[in-house]
């Protein structure tokens, strides 16, 4: 079951997570222990797709081809670490106001996207729009991923405020 949570306990769950892990990742990024995880289309794996009887998952991260019941391979991954990333740079839920197959249609059939808003930051936006690209073979793989993620973090280590910067710009958008 899905629960339904509030804007404002949203936006706090996800500031709280962000605040109290932002130190672990950045350790283990410089650690380069990083780790990538199935978000919510555990499957078993057959040559090159992914093959399930029915398939499990919040629609608002599932990739077009998933909502399609297309053949799926690990870029379906991608696509919801898009829809994640996006999650935490606007702080806001996704799809908003529709229910699950409104964002099915729209998703997987009108090839909508989330807005990005303009204030992202350029480098960030790029990522999430490579992720959602409509042909998986066109988005990046993980190690593409962990790759631009590296180097935006090197440029926000480089910076001597940026880290508390960002954290400053997400307290004041709560």
């Amino acid at each position: 079951m899905h629960e339904e949570f509030s804007d404002l306990e949203h936006i706090l769950t996800i500031a709280y997570f962000l605040l109290k892990d932002v130190f672990n990742f950045l350790l283990t990024c410089l650690l380069l222990s990083i780790q990538v995880c199935d978000f919510g289309l555990s499957r078993m794996k057959h040559h090159t797709f992914l093959s399930s009887k029915s398939t499990a998952g919040t629609p608002e991260w599932m990739a077009p081809e998933v909502l399609r019941n297309e053949p799926a391979n690990e870029k379906c991954d991608v696509y919801s670490f898009g829809v994640i990333l996006w999650e935490l740079v606007t702080l806001r839920i996704p799809w908003k106001g529709l229910n699950p197959m409104q964002v099915v249609g729209a998703v997987g059939f009108q090839n909508r996207r989330l807005e990005i808003p303009e204030d992202v930051d350029p480098t960030v936006a790029q990522i999430i729009r490579e992720c959602w690209q409509t042909e998986p073979h066109l988005r990046p793989s993980f190690a593409q991923l962990m790759s631009q993620l590296r180097r935006l973090q090197r440029l926000y280590i480089e910076r001597p405020n940026s880290k508390k910067q960002i954290i400053d710009d997400s307290v004041q958008s709560l």
